[in-house]
């Protein structure tokens, strides 16, 4: 018994409508899931992106802020006239302020710098430290290389300073 198969015109041309309406259906949807793929992972590059930007600039206010904290606490030392309890109430005011919403070791740093006053370069160490934190870690600038402009009051205090100093080593 010999089985013969027989292939008319009608049926190549259903299979062939067939198969090339499901290739064109197969294409259709590669293309739109690799066009979704790239989409998603340009958003969230873009995401990524926008989140960096975001924190850089909260971190250059961060910075800002503590400048400005700094220069407050140095304030009274140009305007020996003015009263020194509005300065003292600006200061505290910017501080509590920068108590909510900077991060905490930026804090700690500006907290060690106010606590040890009489050391003269504790307010830079706090602003080089704001400065590894917004530039970077490897970051080498140094305490001697940020300048800090003294008042006349200060200048006074150091020639007062150095001509005792300068006595002292005379009278030896």
């Amino acid at each position: 018994m010999e089985a013969t198969i027989t292939i008319t015109w009608d049926a190549v041309i259903i299979f062939t409508v067939a198969f090339s309406i499901f290739l064109f259906i197969c294409r259709h949807w590669l293309q739109a899931k690799i066009k979704e793929s790239v989409a998603k992972g340009y958003r969230e590059s873009n995401e990524e992106y926008k989140s960096s930007l975001a924190w850089q600039t909260k971190r250059k206010e961060q910075a800002s802020e503590v400048a400005e904290l700094f220069s407050l606490w140095h304030k009274w030392k140009y305007f020996p006239d003015e009263q020194k309890d509005q300065f003292k109430y600006e200061l505290q005011n910017k501080y509590w302020k920068l108590a909510i919403w900077l991060d905490a070791p930026l804090f700690r740093a500006i907290n060690n710098a106010l606590d040890q006053s009489q050391d003269e370069n504790s307010h830079k160490e706090a602003m080089l430290h704001a400065r590894k934190l917004i530039v970077s870690e490897s970051d080498d600038i140094s305490v001697s290389e940020i300048t800090h402009f003294l008042s006349d009051l200060e200048n006074k205090s150091i020639n007062e300073e150095r001509v005792k100093k300068a006595f002292r080593n005379a009278c030896k």
